[in-house]
């Protein structure tokens, strides 16, 4: 993928505390290092600089107890992964809908305060039409983890797109 110059790297599977998270997040900082490093060492043009997007199935909730240690640790995730830009797919799963982008929102408040460009994807709890149009107007996260399969299809996606592609470049750039 480094090699054919992809712009985003799919995201790692990061769904193990102990196993691919580490007990205080330290593998989840190694591999990204490596990433970030093995990027730089395969690819043939310094202007190549894809996004990494890592989906880590809540996981960075489960070994922080609170939003500001989440942000501070996605803070030091993003030095990891300099130069490039990081999203991060479900920090945090909080039991529901609501409680999700109520938790989002606050986590992303608090990485926008550290003047931070970690970026957060919206996953769980996030299904269906409704949904979706729910995280973007509450501006909770950076991107919607979209379902075609869970929506019916792409037309209905199409139809909406207007409205998300305004939000998300509103948010985008806020």
């Amino acid at each position: 993928m480094i090699l054919k110059q992809v712009d985003v790297l799919p995201h790692g599977l990061i769904n193990n505390v102990p196993k691919k998270l580490g007990r205080s997040g330290g593998r989840l900082k190694e591999y990204v290092r490596w990433l970030a490093e093995r990027i730089k060492e395969l690819r043939s043009d310094t202007s190549y600089i894809p996004t990494l997007h890592i989906d880590v199935y809540g996981t960075i909730g489960m070994i922080f107890d609170d939003l500001d240690a989440m942000a501070d640790y996605l803070v030091e995730l993003e030095a990891c992964a300099r130069p490039f830009k990081l999203y991060i797919e479900g920090p945090l799963d909080a039991g529901g809908r609501n409680g999700q982008m109520e938790g989002l929102g606050a986590l992303r408040t608090a990485l926008r305060a550290r003047d931070a460009k970690v970026r957060i994807v919206a996953d769980e709890w996030c299904n269906t039409l409704e949904d979706v149009r729910d995280f973007v107007d509450a501006e909770c996260c950076d991107m919607v983890q979209i379902k075609t399969p869970d929506l019916g299809s792409i037309c209905i996606l199409l139809r909406w797109r207007d409205k998300a592609s305004w939000n998300c470049q509103r948010t985008w750039t806020t």
